[in-house]
């Protein structure tokens, strides 16, 4: 496959011409040859209101970064009643876990605004971490990312925060 292109456009706000990698905060961020390596085998979807993109314990089959969309991560409490715990939209990526090393997700993923995402499977996901996408690690564990900040308890689903600058094991 060729290597994609920052300056491939669509349209953005009244009109102007917007990079699609650039609508995503963590995508912008990268290297050329570390975008071209994470979205080898990606694509881009648009999903509709609500669609949902894995189940709570469910594999993560794959990792979404938000362009013009947003997705809501939603837990489930003792009684049954389901609770949102995060929304992710262009600054960060819907498959956080997997990042981690997990490979089921703590919470219900779902379309909240219809838009643009893209798309990477989860295994060519796990491979480019394992070779080191060290520019994603340092987006990823930003101290500005909201996502570095928040994470899930796969056990207890609770929110807890770090502010570590480490990269997560694994990656």
């Amino acid at each position: 496959m060729a290597p994609r292109s920052r300056s491939t456009s669509r349209l953005a706000g009244a009109g102007s011409r917007a990079p699609v990698t650039e609508r995503n905060l963590l995508l912008s961020r990268l290297p050329d040859s570390e975008l071209d390596a994470l979205l080898e085998n990606a694509e881009v979807i648009k999903p509709t209101l609500r669609e949902i993109f894995f189940e709570l314990h469910d594999a993560i089959d794959r990792v979404l970064f938000p362009l013009t969309g947003m997705a809501s991560l939603v837990t489930m409490l003792k009684d049954g009643t389901s609770l949102e715990a995060m929304t992710v939209g262009s600054e960060g990526f819907v498959g956080l876990p997997l990042f981690h090393g997990l490979k089921t997700s703590p919470v219900k993923a779902m379309c909240q605004i219809e838009g643009e995402f893209h798309v990477v499977p989860a295994k060519s996901f796990r491979e480019k971490c394992s070779l080191n996408l060290r520019h994603f690690s340092r987006c990823c564990t930003d101290t500005r990312s909201s996502q570095a900040k928040c994470s899930l308890n796969p056990r207890r689903a609770t929110r807890c925060t770090s502010s570590s600058n480490a990269a997560p094991a694994g990656c």
